[in-house]
C-alpha cells in the first residue's frame, strides 16, 4: 500500500468549478496548493493539445480528401464552363459585331434554368510605370493627383520626449506636447506548466 501526500490525492481528486461560486470558494494559499494547481493546469493544458492534435489529424485527412477530389474534378468542371464560355462568347460577338460597342450589347448575361452565362467589361487598368517622372508632371499640371501623407513617428517621439503620468513633455522646455497620450504600462502575469 502506497501512502499518498494530500497534495497528490486532491489533484487526483479535484475538478475544475463548472460555476463562478465554485471558482470563488477555492484560492491558493501555499506553496504546496499552488503546486498542486500548476500540476492540474498541466494537465488540462495536456487535454486541450490532445484534442488539438487529434482535431488537427482529422483536418489534415478531410483537407486531402478535399484536395485529392477537387484535382479529380478539375479536368472536368474546365471542360463544361469552357463549352459554355464558348458559346456565349460567339454569341456576344456576334451582337458585338451587329451593335458597334460592347455597352449596346444586350445580352451580357444568358440565363438558363440551371444556371447562367455572363461577360463583363472589366475597367481598363492605371498604373504608374515612372513614378517620379509623373510625380514631377502632375506637381505642376495637376497637384491633386500626388499624394503626401505625413503620420506621427511615435516611435521616435518615445525616444526624444518624457512621459509624466499620462501626458508627453518635451524635456528641452518644459512644454506639454499636445495630440499625445501615454498610456503607463501594466504589470501582465502569466504561468507556464512543465509537461
Amino acid at each position: 500500500m502506497t501512502t499518498q501526500s494530500l497534495s497528490d490525492h486532491l489533484a487526483a481528486a479535484y475538478e475544475a468549478p463548472e460555476d463562478d461560486d465554485g471558482r470563488a470558494a477555492f484560492r491558493v494559499n501555499s506553496p504546496d496548493a499552488a503546486e498542486w494547481a500548476c500540476r492540474k493546469l498541466a494537465q488540462v493544458q495536456q487535454q486541450i493539445a490532445d484534442a488539438d492534435s487529434q482535431a488537427a489529424t482529422e483536418i489534415r485527412r478531410i483537407n486531402d480528401w478535399r484536395e485529392h477530389e477537387q484535382r479529380h474534378l478539375a479536368p472536368a468542371r474546365d471542360f463544361f464552363e469552357s463549352l459554355l464560355i464558348d458559346w456565349h462568347r460567339r454569341l456576344c460577338d456576334a451582337e458585338l459585331a451587329e451593335a458597334g460597342s460592347w455597352d449596346k450589347v444586350r445580352h451580357k448575361t444568358r440565363r438558363l434554368p440551371s444556371g447562367e452565362v455572363s461577360a463583363r467589361l472589366a475597367p481598363d487598368s492605371w498604373a504608374a510605370t515612372d513614378e517620379p517622372a509623373f510625380i514631377a508632371w502632375a506637381k505642376t499640371e495637376w497637384p491633386g493627383l500626388v499624394k503626401t501623407k505625413e503620420s506621427a513617428n511615435i516611435a521616435q517621439a518615445k525616444t526624444v520626449l518624457r512621459a509624466e503620468s499620462t501626458t508627453a513633455i518635451d524635456p528641452l522646455t518644459g512644454e506639454l506636447v499636445p495630440g499625445i497620450k501615454v498610456t503607463p504600462g501594466e504589470v501582465h502575469y502569466s504561468v507556464k506548466v512543465e509537461p
